[in-house]
């Protein structure tokens, strides 16, 4: 299994251009809105992180720009 995982990723890292991206954010509507989910669902238990909030935000903005969410494939963007 590991040697499968190293496979993929070695393909990857040569088939794909690495590129690293930063800026920086005002995070202080994200903290509060993330402070409000918890005390939401507090009673449910759940711990709803950063991470799961950028990923609903990043999903739905897929649904509005469809584009974004493109590969590569020969001479063709898919």
């Amino acid at each position: 299994m590991r040697k499968h995982i190293f496979t993929h990723m070695h393909q990857s890292l040569q088939e794909t251009a690495q590129m690293t991206l930063t800026c920086e954010v005002d995070a202080t509507q994200l903290v509060r809105l993330r402070e409000s989910l918890l005390r939401r669902y507090e009673k449910e238990d759940l711990c709803i992180t950063y991470n799961d909030i950028l990923v609903r935000i990043l999903a739905r903005s897929l649904l509005v720009h469809p584009e974004m969410n493109a590969s590569v494939e020969g001479d063709q963007i898919v």
